[in-house]
């Protein structure tokens, strides 16, 4: 959130436009027992009810198994040098999402070949350059 306030005052002062002054006062909370700060209103009357709506979208497009899925993806994400990397969300994925597409002797070893892969990433230093260009 810091940062995007940074980039939201860079935007402004690049293109000459007015930024309102945070610490201004605002208003009145919805409680009416405090007085808010502009900050405040943007960052919570805003920004937070913003995200809100969103999440309540996205969660009323996709059902709880493709969030589950998109959420257990992230374990194949390679940017960072693995550092998302998650050999147990491999076999959530394996046996909830892809059952039928590996043999009981392919699940049972996948989590001791992913820990051999993990281990000759780090170690390799191609594997080790190619990943961190990512």
């Amino acid at each position: 959130m810091e940062e995007l306030l940074k980039n939201m005052i860079s935007f402004c002062e690049t293109w000459e436009l007015d930024f309102p002054y945070m610490n201004a006062q605002w208003g009145r909370s919805r409680n009416k027992k405090e007085n808010v700060i502009v900050e405040h209103h943007y960052r919570v009357d805003i920004f937070f009810a913003t995200i809100d709506t969103q999440l309540q979208e996205l969660k009323s497009r996709f059902n709880e198994n493709v969030v589950e899925l998109l959420t257990f993806t992230i374990a194949l994400d390679l940017k960072e040098f693995f550092k998302l990397f998650d050999i147990d969300k491999f076999g959530i994925l394996v046996n909830k999402f892809y059952p039928e597409d590996f043999s009981q002797q392919e699940k049972e070893r996948l989590p001791y070949e992913l820990k051999h892969y993990e281990l000759d990433v780090y170690k390799h230093p191609d594997l080790k350059k190619n990943i961190n260009t990512f």
